[in-house]
């Protein structure tokens, strides 16, 4: 893969200029080629998903509301704030 190949792609992921290597590219297009080439089978007419397959729903503790508001642009303590649109 040559440099003009290695910006196109760049520019269509809305990357920099130098913020991929080529072997990071190649990377990403083979784990694409691998996904593509993945087995997936439409279902049958009146087949429904298989909920046995799904893991169990179990509680947890939820993320701390201070590490979630750390990166907001905008926040009041207690949510993120965005500006109104109508």
């Amino acid at each position: 893969m040559d440099a003009k190949e290695v910006e196109h792609l760049a520019a269509l992921g809305y990357l920099s200029d130098g913020d991929i290597s080529a072997g990071e590219m190649e990377a990403i297009i083979r784990l694409m080629d691998a996904v593509q080439d993945f087995p997936i089978r439409p279902p049958e007419k009146g087949e429904a998903a298989r909920l046995d397959s799904l893991r169990p729903d179990t509680a947890a503790p939820s993320f701390p509301r201070e590490r979630m508001l750390e990166n907001a642009k905008d926040a009041d303590g207690t949510a993120c704030l965005v500006p109104q649109m109508v």
